[in-house]
């Protein structure tokens, strides 16, 4: 028998990645109002949750006692999901005045490092997974781009914060989590946008190499 939940996707410290415990299942999702669906396939309505917050999706497969021949195993299986509700930015959400005052930037060509990877000529979604991946204006997702990454280059904002924390974790190495110890550029950026601070998007993971954070600025040929 397959048992389902949903939760807000938040961290936690509980032993084996905590669920039900230590993450409220939520009600509204199944049929009934109820926390949980029982089956093996069942019915998800995400209508009612928020565009843009990230949820999990678990399901626990136990033996069903009513199929059992002499006694159960005593046994579980389980398995998640990370999921969040996309949603294209409209006039009236709280994300759009963030969106517009970053369109009229890219017209204007103000603030570039601001939108690495992004220009005048760039999509409404790219713009909007962008803001979004940067944690500004509570902006969603969008719906259609299920992906948009770029690796920060000298001259964007992102890159001077990437090489001044790991400068500073190759320094105070106590101060910060191990998986920062030893990092490459593209780990410690996506560890800065995982902040959600609004300075860097998701690095792009096929472009990943080591980088010293003392290695010299480059050179002009």
């Amino acid at each position: 028998v397959g048992i389902w939940g949903v939760t807000n996707d938040v961290l936690s410290d509980a032993i084996g990645g905590a669920f039900e415990d230590t993450k409220p299942l939520m009600t509204g999702v199944w049929p009934g109002n109820v926390s949980t669906a029982t089956g093996l396939s069942v019915m998800l309505n995400t209508s009612a949750l928020p565009p843009g917050s990230e949820y999990r999706l678990y399901i626990f497969v136990r033996q069903d006692p009513a199929s059992c021949i002499g006694e159960c195993d005593k046994q579980e299986a389980v398995a998640s999901l990370p999921f969040r509700i996309c949603h294209d930015v409209v006039e009236g959400d709280l994300c759009f005045r963030h969106f517009i005052r970053a369109q009229r930037d890219l017209v204007n060509n103000l603030r570039p490092e601001r939108y690495p990877g992004i220009s005048a000529n760039s999509s409404r979604k790219a713009l909007q997974m962008l803001l979004h991946q940067q944690g500004v204006g509570n902006c969603p997702p969008p719906c259609g781009l299920r992906e948009w990454c770029r690796t920060s280059v000298k001259g964007d904002e992102c890159y001077e914060h990437v090489r001044w924390l790991m400068a500073r974790v190759a320094t105070k190495p106590d101060l910060y989590p191990k998986e920062l110890w030893n990092a490459t550029f593209e780990a410690t950026q996506l560890y800065i946008q995982g902040q959600r601070d609004g300075v860097c998007p998701r690095p792009c993971a096929e472009a990943a190499k080591p980088e010293s954070p003392d290695d010299s600025a480059d050179s002009d040929a």
